[in-house]
C-alpha cells in the first residue's frame, strides 16, 4: 500500500507539472522600435515556437493593426499550422506613407492559437517617423553603373551615427535576386562617426539590364531598426566597342581629411584575350588599386581608386580624369568630387556646479556657454533645454544663432524654479545641434535649489501677440509692439520688458516698466529698437522677456534682419521718423491709447525733437 501511495503522489505531481508548462506556444518580436523617413519601410520578424511535443499542432492566427492610416502594416501570412517542436518566422513589413507626418505611431500585433493550450498574445511595435534617422546610410541613393557582362560587383555603402551616443550596429538587406553580402556586417560607431563598408551583389545570365534599388537596414544593439536604400543601374557593356569602361559614380561628395573609394569596371568585348591599362589624374590625391589588366574573351574585371581630400585642399568641385586604353582604343571618364568645408564647434560652459549655481522661486540662475566656430564655414546653432522637471522653468535667451568661421559667442540660459520645486541639487541638459555637424553632446547644467527668502508668487503672464520678424536698415529706429495678458487671479505689478541676445555692439533697445495689469486684462507694450549705423548686415535671433523682479515669466523669440540702406543714408530722415521713434521709446502704455488732441501731439513732438539725442541716451 505504501508503494501505491507513493506512485499515486508522483502521478498527481506529474499531472500538476504538465499543467504548469501547458503554455505551449512562444511568440516573440525581433524589435519593438523602428525609425523611418516618409516613404520608407522596414521588415520585422515575428517568431513562433511550439515547445510542447505532446499537445499536437497549434493553429496560429496573426493580425497586425496600425494606429494610423499613415502607417501600412503588411502581413502576407496571417494563419499557419505550427507542429510540435517547430519554429517559424513571419515577416511583417511596416512602411510609412510618403505623406506621413513626423510623429510616433504604433502597430499592434495580435496572435491567437487553437489546437494547443496557449493564451492569446499581443505586442506593440513603436514606429517613429522623422525627417532624419539617427543612423543614416550614405548615400541614400546612388547612380552606380554595373556591367551586365560580369556576375559579381562590389561597391561602397556609407553609414553614419547621428545620435549622441555610441552604437553597435548590424547591417543587412533583403536577399532577393542579388543575394547582397556585406564585408563587415557588424561594427560599432562612436557618436557622430561615419564608416564606409563594402557591399557585394551577385547576378547571373538571366539578370536583365535596368535600374534597381535595394533596401538597407541597420539594427542597433538596443533593437532599433533604421532604414535606407542604395540604387544602381545594370547596363549593356558597350556593344560594338572593343572594350567597355564604366565608372560606378560620376559625382561624389566628401569632407576634408577623409577618403573615398570609387569602383570602375573594364570589360573585354573581343573574342580573344585583351591587355588593358588604367590611370587617374586630378587635383586631389588619387591612388589606383591596379593599373594593368589582362581580360579573357567576353569577360570583365573591377578596379578602384582611392581619393583623399587633405586639410589644405580647397572647398568646392574637383575634377578627376580616368583613362582606360588598350591596343584597340582608349576611353576617358571624369568624376566630379565635391569637397565640403571643415566643420568644428566647441562649447565651453563658463559657470556650473551645485556650489556655484543656486536659485529659488524668487531668484534665477544664469548659465553662460561660450561657442566657438573652429571650421571654415558658417554654422547655424540651435539650442533647446531637456528638462524632465516641469516645476523648473529654463529659457535659452538666444535659441538660434549663426557663427562665422573663427567667431565666438556667449549664450545665457536662465533657470527659474517654481514654488513647488523640491529643494536640493538639480540637473538639466542643454541640447545643441549644428547645421554642419549635426547633434553635439548635451551639456549638463547643475544647480542647487534653495528656499526663497520673502518670496512673492510670480504673476501668470502670457504673451498674446508679438512680432516674429523685424527688419531695419543700419541707423534706423523701430517701434516694436506686443500685447501681454495677465491670466492670474491677482493684479500683476512690477513687470518689465527686456531683450536678450545682444551685447549692444550692433543695435540698442529702450525698454521700461510695464503698468499694473488687472486679472484677465491685457496691456499693449511698446519698446524701441535702434540699429547702429555700423551694424553688420545679417539676421539676429533674439528673445523678448517679460520679467518680474529677477524671474522671467514670459518669453517670445523674434528674428531681427539688419540691412544697409540702398541710398547710403542711414535711417529715415525727417521729423516724422524721429517723432515715431520718441513714441516707440517712451510709450509704455496700458491698453489702447486714448484720443489726444492733435495739437498736443505736435507740440510734444516738436519740443522733444529739439533734444532728441540728449533724451534718448543710447
Amino acid at each position: 500500500m505504501g508503494f501505491k501511495k507513493v506512485f499515486l503522489a508522483m502521478a498527481v505531481l506529474l499531472a500538476f507539472t504538465a499543467g504548469v508548462f501547458a503554455q505551449s506556444v512562444e511568440f516573440t518580436i525581433e524589435t519593438k522600435n523602428i525609425s523611418l523617413a516618409p516613404g520608407q519601410g522596414a521588415p520585422v520578424l515575428l517568431n513562433f515556437y511550439n515547445g510542447v511535443k505532446s499537445l499536437g499542432a497549434a493553429n496560429v492566427a496573426v493580425k497586425a493593426t496600425a494606429s494610423s492610416s499613415a502607417i501600412i502594416a503588411d502581413l502576407p501570412e496571417t494563419s499557419f499550422a505550427l507542429n510540435p517542436g517547430e519554429r517559424t518566422s513571419v515577416t511583417l513589413f511596416i512602411k510609412a506613407t510618403s505623406g506621413a507626418a513626423f510623429a510616433d505611431y504604433n502597430v499592434l500585433v495580435e496572435s491567437n492559437f487553437s489546437g494547443a493550450d496557449a493564451q492569446p498574445m499581443a505586442a506593440n511595435i513603436s514606429v517613429n517617423v522623422s525627417g532624419g534617422n539617427h543612423i543614416l546610410f550614405l548615400p541614400q541613393a546612388s547612380a552606380k553603373e554595373i556591367c551586365l557582362g560580369g556576375y559579381l560587383s562590389e561597391f561602397e555603402i556609407g553609414v553614419k551615427n547621428q545620435s549622441a551616443t555610441a552604437q553597435s550596429l548590424q547591417v543587412y538587406s533583403e536577399l532577393g535576386i542579388f543575394f547582397p553580402k556585406f564585408g563587415q556586417p557588424e561594427f560599432s560607431l562612436a557618436a557622430g562617426e561615419e564608416k564606409t563598408i563594402g557591399m557585394k551583389i551577385n547576378f547571373n545570365g538571366y539578370t536583365q539590364a535596368g535600374n534597381y534599388t535595394l533596401p538597407l537596414y541597420a539594427k542597433t544593439g538596443g533593437g532599433n531598426i533604421y532604414a535606407g536604400k542604395v540604387s544602381f543601374n545594370i547596363v549593356e557593356c558597350g556593344a560594338g566597342k572593343p572594350f567597355g569602361f564604366f565608372v560606378g559614380t560620376k559625382n561624389i561628395s566628401m569632407q576634408k581629411l577623409s577618403t573615398r573609394k570609387v569602383f570602375f569596371t573594364l570589360s573585354n568585348n573581343l573574342g580573344g584575350p585583351q591587355d588593358m591599362f588604367f590611370s587617374a589624374v586630378g587635383d586631389l590625391h588619387v591612388t589606383e588599386s591596379q593599373t594593368s589588366f589582362t581580360l579573357n574573351a567576353n569577360s570583365s574585371q573591377q578596379g578602384s581608386i582611392e581619393i583623399v581630400a587633405g586639410e589644405f585642399d580647397r572647398p568646392g568641385i574637383h575634377l578627376i580624369d580616368l583613362f582606360a586604353w588598350s591596343k584597340s582604343g582608349k576611353e576617358k571618364q571624369t568624376i566630379a568630387v565635391g569637397v565640403g568645408k571643415m566643420h568644428g564647434i566647441t562649447a565651453t560652459l563658463l559657470s556650473n556646479g551645485f556650489e556655484t549655481q543656486s536659485c529659488s522661486a524668487a531668484k534665477i540662475a544664469v548659465f553662460s556657454v561660450e561657442f566657438q566656430n573652429n571650421g571654415d564655414t558658417k554654422e547655424t546653432i540651435t539650442l533647446s533645454v531637456k528638462n524632465t522637471d516641469r516645476t523648473i522653468g529654463a529659457t535659452v535667451l538666444e535659441p538660434k544663432f549663426d557663427l562665422l568661421p573663427q567667431e565666438k559667442k556667449t549664450v545665457n540660459i536662465a533657470v527659474s524654479p517654481g514654488f513647488d520645486t523640491e529643494i536640493g541639487p538639480k540637473e538639466i541638459f542643454l541640447h545643441v545641434v549644428s547645421t554642419g555637424i549635426g547633434l553635439l553632446d548635451d551639456i549638463l547644467l547643475q544647480f542647487n535649489v534653495t528656499a526663497p527668502e520673502n518670496a512673492v508668487p510670480l504673476p501668470l503672464i502670457k504673451i498674446a501677440s508679438a512680432p516674429a520678424e523685424i527688419s531695419a536698415t543700419a541707423g534706423e529706429e523701430k517701434t516694436i509692439s506686443m500685447r501681454i495678458k495677465n491670466t492670474g487671479a491677482t493684479v500683476a505689478t512690477g513687470l518689465a520688458a527686456r531683450v536678450r541676445g545682444t551685447d549692444g555692439s550692433q543695435f540698442l533697445f529702450r525698454t521700461g516698466n510695464i503698468p499694473s495689469i488687472g486679472p484677465n486684462e491685457s496691456a499693449l507694450v511698446n519698446f524701441g529698437l535702434k540699429a547702429l549705423e555700423s551694424a553688420r548686415t545679417t539676421n539676429y535671433g533674439l528673445t523678448i522677456e517679460i520679467v518680474s523682479g529677477n524671474a522671467v515669466v514670459a518669453t517670445a523669440p523674434f528674428l531681427l534682419a539688419i540691412s544697409r540702406p540702398q541710398n547710403g543714408i542711414a535711417g529715415i530722415s525727417g521729423q516724422n521718423n524721429e517723432f515715431l521713434g520718441i513714441m516707440g521709446f517712451w510709450g509704455m502704455v496700458s491698453g489702447q491709447m486714448g484720443v489726444l488732441p492733435v495739437i498736443l501731439i505736435v507740440a510734444v513732438g516738436m519740443a522733444l525733437h529739439l533734444n532728441w539725442h540728449l533724451h534718448l541716451n543710447y
